[in-house]
Protein backbone atom coordinates (compact mmCIF):
# COMPACT_ATOMS: atom_id res chain seq x y z
CA UNK A 1 0.00 0.00 0.00
CA UNK A 2 1.32 3.60 -0.88
CA UNK A 3 2.02 6.14 2.18
CA UNK A 4 0.02 8.79 2.54
CA UNK A 5 0.98 11.96 3.18
CA UNK A 6 -0.21 14.00 5.77
CA UNK A 7 -0.59 17.05 4.03
CA UNK A 8 -0.84 17.53 0.00
CA UNK A 9 1.39 20.06 -0.14
CA UNK A 10 4.39 18.97 3.02
CA UNK A 11 7.70 17.23 3.07
CA UNK A 12 9.11 15.72 5.84
CA UNK A 13 12.69 14.87 6.33
CA UNK A 14 14.66 13.64 9.55
CA UNK A 15 18.21 14.16 9.64
CA UNK A 16 20.12 11.45 10.49
CA UNK A 17 24.33 10.68 10.64
CA UNK A 18 25.54 7.56 8.56
CA UNK A 19 27.36 6.54 11.81
CA UNK A 20 24.27 6.54 14.08
CA UNK A 21 22.34 3.44 13.13
CA UNK A 22 20.91 3.49 16.69
CA UNK A 23 19.69 7.01 16.41
CA UNK A 24 18.04 6.06 12.78
CA UNK A 25 16.19 3.24 14.64
CA UNK A 26 15.16 5.19 17.25
CA UNK A 27 13.30 7.48 15.40
CA UNK A 28 12.27 5.53 12.71
CA UNK A 29 10.37 3.58 15.98
CA UNK A 30 8.57 6.44 16.86
CA UNK A 31 7.38 7.39 13.57
CA UNK A 32 5.72 4.28 13.05
CA UNK A 33 4.50 5.02 16.63
CA UNK A 34 2.79 8.32 16.19
CA UNK A 35 3.51 9.15 12.91
CA UNK A 36 2.65 5.24 11.25
CA UNK A 37 0.83 7.28 7.94
CA UNK A 38 3.31 10.04 7.50
CA UNK A 39 6.21 9.72 4.29
CA UNK A 40 9.44 10.77 6.49
CA UNK A 41 12.71 11.24 4.69
CA UNK A 42 16.10 9.84 6.23
CA UNK A 43 18.50 12.59 5.17
CA UNK A 44 21.72 11.94 5.61
CA UNK A 45 23.39 14.63 7.92
CA UNK A 46 26.89 16.45 7.27
CA UNK A 47 29.51 14.59 9.84
CA UNK A 48 31.29 17.62 11.16
CA UNK A 49 34.05 15.47 13.09
CA UNK A 50 35.33 13.80 9.58
CA UNK A 51 35.60 17.52 8.08
CA UNK A 52 39.13 18.20 7.22
CA UNK A 53 40.48 22.01 7.94
CA UNK A 54 40.43 22.41 4.62
CA UNK A 55 37.01 21.82 4.19
CA UNK A 56 36.01 23.83 7.15
CA UNK A 57 37.47 27.25 5.74
CA UNK A 58 35.74 26.57 2.79
CA UNK A 59 32.83 26.85 4.52
CA UNK A 60 34.13 30.49 5.28
CA UNK A 61 34.54 31.08 1.85
CA UNK A 62 32.07 33.30 -0.19
CA UNK A 63 30.83 32.02 -3.78
CA UNK A 64 28.87 33.53 -6.31
CA UNK A 65 25.31 32.10 -5.69
CA UNK A 66 25.98 31.00 -1.76
CA UNK A 67 26.99 33.10 0.68
CA UNK A 68 29.91 31.98 3.65
CA UNK A 69 28.03 29.49 6.13
CA UNK A 70 30.44 30.45 8.83
CA UNK A 71 32.53 33.26 10.00
CA UNK A 72 36.25 33.40 9.66
CA UNK A 73 36.89 34.15 13.30
CA UNK A 74 34.19 32.26 14.69
CA UNK A 75 35.82 29.05 13.23
CA UNK A 76 39.48 30.48 14.22
CA UNK A 77 38.25 30.52 18.27
CA UNK A 78 36.48 27.35 17.38
CA UNK A 79 40.03 25.45 16.08
CA UNK A 80 42.10 27.59 19.02
CA UNK A 81 39.40 25.58 21.47
CA UNK A 82 38.91 22.15 19.95
CA UNK A 83 38.48 19.61 22.90
CA UNK A 84 36.94 22.53 25.65
CA UNK A 85 33.07 21.83 26.59
CA UNK A 86 30.80 24.34 25.19
CA UNK A 87 28.19 23.33 27.73
CA UNK A 88 28.38 22.21 31.74
CA UNK A 89 26.61 21.10 34.62
CA UNK A 90 26.73 22.58 38.07
CA UNK A 91 25.17 20.79 40.75
CA UNK A 92 22.50 23.12 41.42
CA UNK A 93 21.42 21.64 38.47
CA UNK A 94 21.54 24.89 36.22
CA UNK A 95 23.65 25.06 33.59
CA UNK A 96 27.07 27.16 32.35
CA UNK A 97 27.17 27.87 28.65
CA UNK A 98 30.72 28.37 27.32
CA UNK A 99 31.59 31.49 24.55
CA UNK A 100 32.91 28.99 22.75
CA UNK A 101 29.73 28.04 20.70
CA UNK A 102 31.05 26.31 17.36
CA UNK A 103 32.35 22.63 17.72
CA UNK A 104 32.67 20.58 14.30
CA UNK A 105 29.74 18.79 15.29
CA UNK A 106 27.94 22.21 15.32
CA UNK A 107 29.38 23.05 11.86
CA UNK A 108 28.25 19.47 10.60
CA UNK A 109 24.69 20.17 11.99
CA UNK A 110 24.46 23.59 10.61
CA UNK A 111 25.25 22.43 7.10
CA UNK A 112 23.01 19.56 7.50
CA UNK A 113 20.21 21.89 7.71
CA UNK A 114 21.26 24.57 5.28
CA UNK A 115 21.64 21.70 2.74
CA UNK A 116 17.30 21.51 3.46
CA UNK A 117 16.70 25.15 3.72
CA UNK A 118 18.69 25.43 0.15
CA UNK A 119 16.64 22.85 -1.27
CA UNK A 120 13.07 24.55 -0.40
CA UNK A 121 14.72 27.80 -1.20
CA UNK A 122 15.25 26.89 -4.87
CA UNK A 123 11.54 24.96 -5.05
CA UNK A 124 9.15 26.53 -7.80
CA UNK A 125 5.87 26.00 -5.73
CA UNK A 126 5.90 28.87 -3.08
CA UNK A 127 3.37 26.77 -0.81
CA UNK A 128 4.50 23.50 -0.06
CA UNK A 129 6.24 23.12 3.75
CA UNK A 130 9.05 21.40 4.68
CA UNK A 131 9.09 19.61 7.91
CA UNK A 132 12.40 19.08 9.47
CA UNK A 133 12.81 16.85 12.36
CA UNK A 134 16.50 15.74 14.01
CA UNK A 135 16.57 11.98 14.51
CA UNK A 136 16.26 12.49 18.58
CA UNK A 137 13.49 15.05 18.70
CA UNK A 138 10.39 13.16 20.56
CA UNK A 139 7.23 13.67 19.37
CA UNK A 140 3.89 14.14 21.01
CA UNK A 141 0.92 11.77 21.47
CA UNK A 142 -1.51 12.06 18.24
CA UNK A 143 1.40 14.00 16.48
CA UNK A 144 0.36 12.98 13.17
CA UNK A 145 -3.07 14.16 13.54
CA UNK A 146 -1.77 17.64 15.24
CA UNK A 147 0.89 18.36 12.93
CA UNK A 148 -1.77 18.06 9.87
CA UNK A 149 -4.18 20.79 11.25
CA UNK A 150 -0.80 22.71 11.90
CA UNK A 151 0.15 22.69 8.71
CA UNK A 152 -3.50 23.47 7.04
CA UNK A 153 -3.37 27.00 9.76
CA UNK A 154 0.00 27.79 8.19
CA UNK A 155 -1.06 27.24 4.89
CA UNK A 156 -4.12 29.55 5.32
CA UNK A 157 -4.49 33.00 3.80
CA UNK A 158 -5.19 34.45 7.12
CA UNK A 159 -1.95 32.94 8.86
CA UNK A 160 -0.11 36.16 10.66
CA UNK A 161 -3.13 38.19 9.86
CA UNK A 162 -3.05 38.77 6.64
CA UNK A 163 -3.46 37.26 3.04
CA UNK A 164 -0.23 35.11 0.97
CA UNK A 165 2.14 37.85 0.16
CA UNK A 166 3.46 38.49 -3.01
CA UNK A 167 3.61 35.52 -5.60
CA UNK A 168 1.08 33.25 -3.18
CA UNK A 169 3.98 33.13 -0.90
CA UNK A 170 3.21 31.69 2.55
CA UNK A 171 3.19 34.90 5.08
CA UNK A 172 5.73 32.96 7.65
CA UNK A 173 9.36 31.81 7.95
CA UNK A 174 10.12 29.21 10.15
CA UNK A 175 7.29 27.45 12.98
CA UNK A 176 9.48 26.05 15.52
CA UNK A 177 7.15 22.43 16.19
CA UNK A 178 9.15 22.26 19.86
CA UNK A 179 11.98 24.19 21.88
CA UNK A 180 14.24 23.02 24.62
CA UNK A 181 12.28 24.52 27.90
CA UNK A 182 13.69 27.92 29.55
CA UNK A 183 14.99 28.50 32.81
CA UNK A 184 12.81 29.55 35.44
CA UNK A 185 12.74 33.48 35.45
CA UNK A 186 13.78 33.91 31.98
CA UNK A 187 10.87 35.48 30.80
CA UNK A 188 8.45 34.94 27.72
CA UNK A 189 9.45 34.53 24.10
CA UNK A 190 5.69 33.81 22.78
CA UNK A 191 3.15 36.75 21.83
CA UNK A 192 -0.17 36.79 20.42
CA UNK A 193 -1.82 33.88 18.31
CA UNK A 194 -0.98 34.03 14.42
CA UNK A 195 -3.26 30.95 13.81
CA UNK A 196 -5.05 28.09 15.68
CA UNK A 197 -2.35 26.41 17.80
CA UNK A 198 0.53 28.83 16.89
CA UNK A 199 2.01 32.16 18.56
CA UNK A 200 4.44 34.69 16.93
CA UNK A 201 7.88 34.34 18.50
CA UNK A 202 8.23 37.92 19.87
CA UNK A 203 11.63 37.56 22.15
CA UNK A 204 15.34 35.87 21.69
CA UNK A 205 15.96 33.03 23.72
CA UNK A 206 14.02 30.08 21.59
CA UNK A 207 16.58 27.74 20.58
CA UNK A 208 16.46 24.06 19.46
CA UNK A 209 15.94 22.94 15.55
CA UNK A 210 14.91 19.51 16.47
CA UNK A 211 11.60 20.11 15.19
CA UNK A 212 10.24 22.68 12.71
CA UNK A 213 8.75 23.84 9.65
CA UNK A 214 10.04 25.87 7.16
CA UNK A 215 8.13 27.86 3.94
CA UNK A 216 10.07 28.54 1.25
CA UNK A 217 9.24 32.69 1.54
CA UNK A 218 11.53 31.67 4.90
CA UNK A 219 14.27 29.69 3.70
CA UNK A 220 14.85 32.20 1.16
CA UNK A 221 14.89 35.48 3.91
CA UNK A 222 16.85 33.41 6.52
CA UNK A 223 19.84 32.49 3.44
CA UNK A 224 19.65 36.07 1.90
CA UNK A 225 23.24 38.16 1.51
CA UNK A 226 24.31 41.09 0.01
CA UNK A 227 27.71 40.94 -0.98
CA UNK A 228 28.33 44.57 1.00
CA UNK A 229 27.10 42.78 4.26
CA UNK A 230 24.23 40.93 6.11
CA UNK A 231 20.68 41.66 5.33
CA UNK A 232 17.92 41.58 7.76
CA UNK A 233 16.75 38.66 7.77
CA UNK A 234 19.78 36.01 6.97
CA UNK A 235 21.33 34.18 9.73
CA UNK A 236 24.90 33.91 7.38
CA UNK A 237 27.45 33.67 8.20
CA UNK A 238 27.03 31.65 11.66
CA UNK A 239 29.22 32.70 14.35
CA UNK A 240 27.39 30.48 16.68
CA UNK A 241 24.88 27.47 16.30
CA UNK A 242 22.50 27.69 13.95
CA UNK A 243 20.00 27.50 16.18
CA UNK A 244 21.60 30.72 18.41
CA UNK A 245 22.02 32.43 15.30
CA UNK A 246 18.26 31.73 14.72
CA UNK A 247 17.14 32.73 17.95
CA UNK A 248 18.84 36.61 17.37
CA UNK A 249 16.94 36.99 14.14
CA UNK A 250 13.30 37.63 16.01
CA UNK A 251 12.69 40.96 15.68
CA UNK A 252 13.27 40.77 11.29
CA UNK A 253 11.87 37.48 10.47
CA UNK A 254 8.61 36.47 11.10
CA UNK A 255 9.35 33.23 13.50
CA UNK A 256 6.51 31.52 15.02
CA UNK A 257 5.63 28.40 17.29
CA UNK A 258 3.09 25.72 18.26
CA UNK A 259 1.93 26.39 21.02
CA UNK A 260 1.40 23.68 22.88
CA UNK A 261 4.61 22.03 21.02
CA UNK A 262 4.13 19.19 19.06
CA UNK A 263 7.72 17.75 19.86
CA UNK A 264 9.85 18.00 23.32
CA UNK A 265 13.48 18.16 23.61
CA UNK A 266 16.06 18.41 27.20
CA UNK A 267 19.25 20.02 27.34
CA UNK A 268 20.30 16.56 29.69
CA UNK A 269 19.55 14.23 26.65
CA UNK A 270 21.65 16.59 24.28
CA UNK A 271 24.52 16.90 26.32
CA UNK A 272 24.29 12.95 27.26
CA UNK A 273 24.13 11.88 23.64
CA UNK A 274 24.83 14.56 22.00
CA UNK A 275 27.11 14.81 18.35
CA UNK A 276 27.01 18.84 18.58
CA UNK A 277 28.60 19.40 22.08
CA UNK A 278 30.96 18.43 24.02
CA UNK A 279 29.84 18.85 27.38
CA UNK A 280 31.64 18.20 31.06
CA UNK A 281 29.91 17.30 34.16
Amino acid sequence: MATRRIAARAEFFCINLARRPDRRARAAAQLEQFAPQTDVRFVDGVDGTEMTCAELRRACELRPHTPPYVESPALEKMLRMEGTPTIAARPDGKWDFSRRLLTRGAVGCALSHLGLWERRAQADDPHTISVVLEDDARLCTGFEPRVGRLLAALGSGSMCGGEAGEGGELAWDLCYLGRFPRPPGAGQVLGAPAADGVRHVVGSGVYGLFAYALSRRGARALLKWRHKGRSATSILPLSAQIDCALARRTASATLVAAEPPLAFGSLEQCVADSDVQLSST
